[in-house]
C-alpha cells in the first residue's frame, strides 16, 4: 500500500510545469514522468542519466499522545556532469519548497532544510529537500 503523503506530494510535482520541465519532462506520458518522480527511497543510481526525484518518508515522532511528527523527503539525482553545467539539481530544490510548503498534507508540510553535495556512487550527485508534517490522531 502506497503512502498516501507521498502520493499526495507526487501528484504535486507531477502536475507543476516547472518541475517537469527542470526534469526534461515537458512533453512526458504518465508512464514516464511515474519513472522520473518515484514514490519510494531509491538505492544506487538509476540505469539511464536521467534526472529523478525519489519522495519518502524517513521517521515519525510522537509529538504527544495525539500528535505525530512526519519526516517526508524528496531526493533529487542527477549526473554530477549535468549538476556542475547546469545547477539543475539546486534549481529542483529551489522549487521543490515553492511546491511543496504549505501544502495540504497532515496539518501542513512545513520546509524544514535542503541538504545538498550526499555521498553518492561516482558520477552522480545527489541533494535532498526535507520536510515536516503533523498528523493527529484520535
Amino acid at each position: 500500500m502506497e503512502n498516501l503523503a507521498v502520493l499526495k506530494v507526487y501528484n504535486h510535482l507531477k502536475n507543476d510545469p516547472e518541475i517537469l520541465s527542470l526534469l526534461g519532462l515537458e512533453e512526458a506520458d504518465e508512464f514516464i514522468i511515474e519513472d522520473r518522480i518515484c514514490k519510494t527511497r531509491q538505492v544506487g543510481v538509476p540505469n539511464d542519466e536521467s534526472r529523478r526525484l525519489a519522495i519518502w518518508e524517513d521517521e515519525e515522532n510522537e509529538v504527544n499522545r495525539r500528535v505525530n511528527r512526519h519526516l517526508l523527503v524528496v531526493d533529487v539525482i542527477v549526473t554530477l556532469e549535468d549538476q556542475r553545467s547546469t545547477g539543475v539539481a539546486h534549481l529542483l530544490l529551489k522549487r521543490l519548497k515553492e511546491v511543496l510548503h504549505n501544502a495540504p498534507i497532515g496539518t501542513g508540510l512545513k520546509f524544514k532544510i535542503n541538504r545538498s553535495d550526499i555521498p553518492i556512487l561516482l558520477g552522480w550527485y545527489k541533494a535532498q529537500a526535507i520536510f515536516t508534517y503533523n498528523m493527529v490522531g484520535k
